[in-house]
């Protein structure tokens, strides 16, 4: 009897350990589902929590790539408006040097046209007198040539019209010469240079003609063989 009072019990047990683990593995099976209904509705919140990100990321960049235009083209018009305001000045600027250049340039060829006539009195003298060269001097004035036909005294002019005064190396070098006065006066015949050019043209051509007769006469002493022999070679 005690046995199978025994057995009744270990049955019941066996019975209740399986319920048990009836009840285990359902609330494991519940769990894992809960388990995966949870990730993959976080994995759903994450996906659309990076595309929200993205998104967000995207609207950004365009709004800064439009700030970013917006400001370029700002600058843009900030560095053309400075540049036609730089080139406008400059070129105010330039127009006006150019301007004091070339009025520079005319009062400078006015002043030599009329240095003649201006130099006239300060250094006592005929503007008639007065002869351009240009260089390595401006003019030589022949003093009192003009009124009395009488050289009194022969001046080497340089002409200046700029601030400064200063001379050339040549024009130094003339300055220098007359200073020291190293200045002669020479008569030159061309004549006798001319008479011996046409001696020279003269002797050279007759040369050539009677070379040339004389050659005439070798080919016509020749006979027809020698002739076509000399044509050969």
């Amino acid at each position: 009897m005690l046995e199978v009072i025994l057995l009744f019990i270990v049955i019941v047990l066996a019975l209740a350990l399986y319920r048990e683990r009836a009840k285990v593995r359902l609330i494991q099976q519940e769990f894992e589902m809960q388990k995966r209904a949870l990730e993959e509705q976080l994995k759903r919140e994450l996906v659309a929590k990076e595309e929200q990100m993205r998104r967000e990321i995207v609207a950004r960049e365009e709004l800064l790539r439009r700030e970013l235009a917006v400001k370029e083209e700002q600058l843009r018009k900030e560095a053309e408006l400075k540049l036609a305001e730089w080139i406008k000045e400059k070129e105010r600027e330039i127009r006006e040097d150019a301007i004091r250049r070339s009025v520079a340039v005319l009062l400078g060829r006015v002043g030599e046209q009329m240095a003649p006539l201006l130099m006239s009195r300060e250094l006592n003298f005929d503007p008639r007198d007065c002869r351009y060269i240009g260089t390595p001097v401006d003019y030589v004035v022949f003093k009192g040539l003009s009124d009395r036909g009488e050289v009194e005294e022969i001046l080497f002019v340089e002409v200046k019209t700029g601030k400064s005064s200063s001379l050339s190396e040549r024009e130094r070098a003339v300055r220098k010469a007359v200073e020291n006065k190293r200045v002669r006066w020479v008569t030159y015949n061309l004549r006798d240079a001319v008479e011996k050019i046409g001696t020279f043209l003269e002797r050279d051509i007759k040369s050539v003609v009677e070379g040339q007769m004389q050659e005439r006469l070798r080919e016509s002493a020749q006979s027809p063989a020698e002739k076509a022999g000399n044509f050969l070679y």
